[in-house]
């Protein structure tokens, strides 16, 4: 509000809604009008446009893991979207849907501009999600951030968690 900043792109596992495209709205409206009826266009492909949010936030979010091809989505899926959030190919992803998003205001790329990278803890589920397989994208991005934040929510981290997960938070202070 203050200027300072001019865009957040925010990646969430918990918001499966996000900013959803110009083109996926008009193919969620055909569907819905069509319903039960299965709907008469394809649905939209990458990639997509955007509006300009008015709160100037993206929220970027992905229905569940990469690949994922259950239907419906299980407790599996949860698990498997949340060990991936650091992996390079789920960050990956997801840098390509948020680029797609700062196009339509002027950037060419997330990374083009200077940025602040802020952590949340409690987007970290379980011992897996904090050591990745591949984290260079996640290194790539602390590496070209001007700076860095760390919100530690601990009490977040524990109702967050994965059930039987190791892992804690030290108390805010």
């Amino acid at each position: 509000m203050s200027g300072v900043l001019n865009y957040a792109f925010c990646l969430q596992l918990s918001d499966s809604g996000g900013n959803p495209s110009i083109e996926q709205q008009a193919y969620d409206a055909h569907r819905q009008a069509r319903w039960p009826q299965p709907p008469a266009i394809q649905p939209p492909l990458r990639p997509m446009t955007y509006e300009n949010p008015d709160h100037r936030i993206f929220v970027i979010s992905h229905d569940c893991a990469l690949g994922c091809t259950r239907m419906p989505h299980n407790d599996d899926c949860v698990i498997e979207h949340g060990n991936m959030v650091i992996e390079s190919i789920y960050l990956d992803d997801q840098l390509a849907r948020g680029s797609e998003m700062s196009r339509c205001v002027g950037f060419p790329h997330l990374e083009a501009q200077p940025y602040i990278l802020d952590i949340d803890l409690d987007a970290f589920h379980s011992r897996k999600a904090i050591e990745p397989a591949d984290p260079s994208t996640f290194y790539r991005l602390i590496r070209n951030s001007v700076a860095i934040t760390v919100a530690t929510e601990a009490e977040c981290v524990d109702e967050l968690k994965f059930d039987g997960e190791p892992i804690d938070c030290p108390l805010d202070s």
